[in-house]
């Protein structure tokens, strides 16, 4: 292998392993914000800020976060194997005629190997070449089997935390069945929250049912003993930084607001 060949190995194996433990940790960690993943998704909620406020920028936000953090992972890993087959020698190999693969080539190898469907008209040129083919296949499926669970987890987090804000309107914080009814389920919403939060990137048309806005103006009509168990429940959220009063929550809330002004 020459010097170029060794820097591109080298360069090629950080990506897969930097993408990779994003992807584990964003999947399934909790309370792990600093990735790459976590970053994308808040800069192109942002960006939706800047759009006109209609409709359909509230429906399509959160799906559109999710679909950039899923191509980053796809096109992460598939660099990072292309850069690493690439650099072996031999590497990969054209069917037929056995010439070396160009980069197109590897890249080729290396999204059949992580799509796990094999095929392409590329084949391992050695046994080095044919085993890292396998863990980028062993990666592609581990990738495939964490996001249905993710996608899952996050929609279902959306769900739950819709369903809470529309029982908060049957139930105001003023009816005696309140602490009983409606704080089991913030409890619950909130454990749920910093396991998905990727949930807070979906908004809604209507204002209340919005779900950072909603808990924050649920928590501004409570008082006494009702506002001192949300503030227990609340200053669990894991981006919340301090809890000392509702000003603190609307802070937190503004930044998963993209209404326009």
């Amino acid at each position: 292998m020459t010097p170029l060949d060794v820097i591109e190995l080298t360069i090629g194996a950080v990506i897969v392993v930097y993408v990779f433990v994003d992807f584990i940790f964003t999947t399934i960690g909790t309370n792990v914000y600093f990735f790459v993943s976590h970053r994308l998704a808040r800069g192109v909620f942002a960006l939706h800020r800047t759009l006109p406020d209609l409709r359909w920028k509230y429906h399509v936000v959160g799906p559109l976060c999710m679909s950039v953090v899923a191509i980053w992972w796809i096109a992460g890993l598939a660099v990072g194997w292309t850069m690493i087959l690439h650099a072996l020698e031999p590497g990969i190999l054209r069917q037929g005629p056995e010439t070396p693969a160009s980069l197109i080539g590897a890249l080729s190898h290396a999204g059949h190997m992580l799509s796990t469907v094999g095929g392409g008209i590329t084949k391992a040129g050695s046994m080095a070449s044919a085993l890292l083919g396998v863990m980028a296949a062993v990666t592609g499926m581990v990738v495939l089997t964490l996001s249905v669970s993710f996608i899952l987890s996050t929609t279902q987090t959306v769900l739950a935390g819709r369903s809470l804000l529309m029982l908060t309107h049957a139930i105001p914080p003023e009816d005696v069945d309140f602490k009983s009814t409606i704080l089991p389920d913030v409890a619950s919403l909130v454990s749920n929250i910093n396991s998905a939060p990727f949930a807070l990137f979906y908004s809604h048309p209507e204002p209340e049912m919005r779900l950072p806005g909603a808990l924050a103006s649920l928590y501004r009509q409570t008082e006494g003993d009702t506002r001192a168990a949300l503030d227990r429940i609340l200053s669990r959220i894991a981006l919340v930084e301090r809890l000392d009063g509702p000003g603190d929550l609307d802070d937190w809330a503004k930044q998963y607001d993209i209404a326009s002004g």
